[in-house]
C-alpha cells in the first residue's frame, strides 16, 4: 500500500476513535511539520507549541478529513491555519524569519576546508537574509516546495490557490530570491 493509502486508513481509524493511530500520525508527520514551522518562525520553542497545536486541531477536526484528499496537504493546510493564527495573537503579519540553515559538508568523504566552511556559511547567511526579505506569500511558496518538497498541487491545495498562481508564485519567488542574494552579495542591500 503506498503512504498516502496508508494515511488515509489512519485517518479513517482515527475518524472513528482508534487513538493509536494518532500516534502513527504523529510519528511520520511530526518532524516534518516542526521543520516547516522552525524554517517560518526560527523559534524552537514556537515550533515545538505549533506542531501540538496541529495534532490537537487534527484531533477536533478528524471529522472535516475528506478521504479524496492528500492527506499530507490537509494536515499542512491545518499546521499553516495554525500558523496564521500565531501571527494574528501576536499581532505580527509578515515579519517572521528564516531559520539559519546548518552547513552541510561538501561531500559524505571529505571534510571541507575551514576555507570552505567560511565561505558556506557566508553563502547561507546571504540566502536566509535574502529569503527574510521576501514577502510573506512567496517565504511560503518556497518553503513548501523546496524545503518541504510538496508539489505544485498539493501547494494550491495548502494555500487554497489554483495550481497556475502557484507556480507563477514559485517561479517569482525564485527570481526575486535571486535578484535580492545578487544584490546582497554585491554589497547593494543592507
Amino acid at each position: 500500500m503506498s503512504s498516502p493509502e496508508v494515511d488515509n486508513i489512519l485517518m479513517e481509524e482515527l475518524r472513528e476513535g482508534k487513538l493509536e493511530s494518532l500516534e502513527a500520525i504523529f510519528e511520520k508527520y511530526h518532524t516534518s511539520l516542526y521543520n516547516y514551522f522552525l524554517k517560518l518562525t526560527n523559534d524552537k520553542e514556537l515550533s515545538e507549541d505549533l506542531v501540538q497545536e496541529v495534532f490537537v486541531r487534527l484531533l477536533k477536526y478528524r471529522t472535516s478529513f475528506k478521504k479524496k484528499e492528500y492527506f499530507s496537504a490537509w494536515i499542512f493546510k491545518v499546521a499553516r491555519h495554525a500558523f496564521i493564527d500565531q501571527l494574528r495573537k501576536k499581532g505580527e503579519n509578515s515579519s517572521f524569519q528564516f531559520y539559519n540553515q546548518s552547513l552541510a559538508a561538501v561531500s559524505s568523504h571529505v571534510e571541507p576546508s575551514p576555507h570552505q566552511l567560511i565561505e558556506k556559511a557566508e553563502e547561507a547567511s546571504l540566502l536566509n537574509q535574502a529569503l527574510s526579505m521576501l514577502p510573506l506569500q512567496k517565504k511560503e511558496v518556497l518553503v513548501l516546495s523546496r524545503f518541504q518538497h510538496f508539489k505544485c498541487r498539493e501547494i494550491a491545495e495548502i494555500l487554497g490557490l489554483k495550481q497556475e498562481t502557484v507556480k507563477v508564485l514559485i517561479h517569482r519567488a525564485i527570481k526575486e530570491l535571486r535578484k535580492i542574494y545578487f544584490k546582497l552579495s554585491e554589497g547593494e542591500v543592507s
